[in-house]
Parts: structure tokens; C-alpha cells; sequence
């Protein structure tokens, strides 16, 4: 039986003893945790353990620059977060309540000195909007963990990307559109260097239970696959070119094979006679 879990990869985050909690939800097991190692600051996005967003920043720099560092790494973890959120877990309604446990550390995280971010309270403040409301269905625990990751963007994220049975699986958050794109691909070569790619994508509401959806299509996909792999025309081999040859010494016939370096162009070969050991020019055309 195939399925996505297959292709989601989790395990628990090592943290070191020095670590600093700044904010933590116990209702969903889910905390923001500060590292610092070798001059530079990470900042953990943690649910039941697991690592689900990480950003980090060069505390040696220039002054000018460590405010909006500082916010840029928090912020951009948490919106890394949300997205896994979305993309990984597969019962919708621990997914809406894990969202909301990460919405709530934001709220906390913006209260510390040193993370206020009038852009990212802007954005919330309009995810209550008209607009956003009915995007997301009157939904504001998925209208405001967008407002995060428009203020803090994480492109050309992928949450799931991983190869199982020679099929890749990878999926994107589409927030605009409420929904996540999942797209399957195969490719297939031969020994020839001639080969062909197969994809396969579809959406799904970020708020829906997709995990049956999804096993649904990779079934439909590996059957494909398999039907390819049955019209794939089996690799012809090809037989290398010989010359027939007589040795100017002992007058044995001999029959040796061309190199490949002499078989597209006509060549003056000097080939030992295997019997007595004279060497014989022999000419070859292609």
C-alpha cells in the first residue's frame, strides 16, 4: 500500500542543555527555543519535540543590521513552521490546533524586546479583513498564520521532497489560494542516455483531510509508472566492430576487436601477433 507517510521524514531535535525557551504552548506541545553556537543565533520552531522551522543569524555583525537579522530569523522560522504544518500533518484538526498553538507563540514572541514587528501586526490586523475572510472561509486561525509568511516569506519551499521507490513526492503551501499543491514525478532512462520524465499534480484545501486524496493518486501514479516501465523498449546491445587480420610473420589468420577511439574513422592499427609476437600494421574501415 502506498502512502505520503512514506515520504515525510520527522525525528526529535537534539537540544543542547544550554538551550533558552522564549515562548511555549503546552495545549499542543509546540515551543520556540534559542541556540547559540560558534557566533551565530538559531532560533527552533519545536512541535511535540520535532523540529518544524529553523533560521539563524551572524551575531558578529554590524550593529545596524542585528535588529532587523534578529526578526528576519524568528519570523522566518515560524512561517517555515506553518508551512510543514500545513504540508505534514495529515489529521486536519490537530493540523488547525497546532496552527493555532504556533499563532499564539507569534503573538507572545511579538510582546519580547527586541521582536516587535509593526509590518507583521499590520498583516494580521488586514487578515481580519473582508478579503482574507473569504479566501479562507471565515478561518482566522489560517487567515493570520498567512499574514506571517506574506510579511516573511519562505520561497521555493517544500516541506515534503523526497524519493521513495523511485518516485519523488513534493508539496508547496499555495496561501494565496488556500491550498496545497502536491506534485509526483518518475523518470526513466536507458543505458542509451534516452529517457523520458513523467508529473502528476493536484490541490487540496489546506483545511481538508487530504491524506486519503493523496494515497489515492500515488497509487494512480505508480500504476502509470509501471505501465511505462513495461513499454520501455529494452536497451539494444550493440556489437563492437572486429577486423580480420593475417600475421606478416607466421601467416596465421587472426580476428581482433576495433577500440572504441579507432571505430568512427579509418585507422592503421599496430596489433601483436598473439602466436609468434610480431607487430602488424592493420588498416580498418568504418
Amino acid at each position: 500500500m502506498y502512502s505520503i507517510t512514506d515520504f515525510i521524514k520527522s525525528s526529535d531535535f537534539p537540544l543542547p542543555f544550554d538551550h533558552e525557551v522564549l515562548a511555549s504552548d503546552p495545549l499542543t506541545d509546540a515551543a520556540i527555543v534559542q541556540l547559540d553556537r560558534d557566533k551565530r543565533r538559531t532560533y527552533v520552531v519545536l512541535v511535540e519535540g520535532q523540529s518544524y522551522g529553523l533560521s539563524s543569524y551572524d551575531l558578529e555583525q554590524q550593529e545596524r543590521f542585528l535588529d532587523e537579522n534578529r526578526k528576519t530569523s524568528m519570523y522566518s522560522a515560524i512561517s517555515r513552521a506553518l508551512c510543514k504544518v500545513m504540508a505534514t500533518i495529515t489529521d486536519s484538526k490537530k493540523r488547525i490546533a497546532v496552527l493555532q498553538g504556533i499563532n499564539a507563540l507569534t503573538t507572545k514572541i511579538q510582546q519580547l524586546e527586541g521582536f516587535h514587528c509593526p509590518r507583521l501586526e499590520a498583516a494580521q490586523k488586514d487578515a481580519k479583513g473582508d478579503e482574507a475572510m473569504a479566501l479562507f472561509e471565515g478561518n482566522t486561525v489560517f487567515a493570520t498564520a498567512e499574514a506571517c509568511y506574506l510579511t516573511y516569506p519562505t520561497f521555493n519551499y517544500t516541506p515534503i521532497s523526497d524519493t521513495v521507490d523511485g518516485i519523488k513526492v513534493e508539496n508547496v503551501v499555495q496561501w494565496g489560494r488556500a491550498n496545497l499543491k502536491f506534485v509526483m514525478s518518475h523518470e526513466e532512462e536507458n543505458q542509451d542516455g534516452l529517457g523520458q520524465k513523467i508529473q502528476r499534480w493536484f490541490t487540496a484545501r489546506l483545511d481538508a483531510d487530504w491524506e486519503a486524496h493523496v494515497n489515492a493518486e500515488l497509487r494512480k501514479f505508480h500504476a502509470v509508472v509501471a505501465l511505462l516501465k513495461e513499454d520501455t523498449p529494452a536497451p539494444k546491445q550493440s556489437k563492437a566492430p572486429v577486423v580480420g587480420w593475417t600475421c606478416s610473420g607466421c601467416n596465421r589468420n587472426h580476428v581482433a576487436t576495433v577500440p572504441r577511439t579507432h571505430r568512427y574513422t579509418s585507422q592503421t592499427m599496430n596489433i601483436a601477433c598473439p602466436a609468434c609476437g610480431k607487430i602488424n600494421e592493420v588498416d580498418y574501415k568504418p
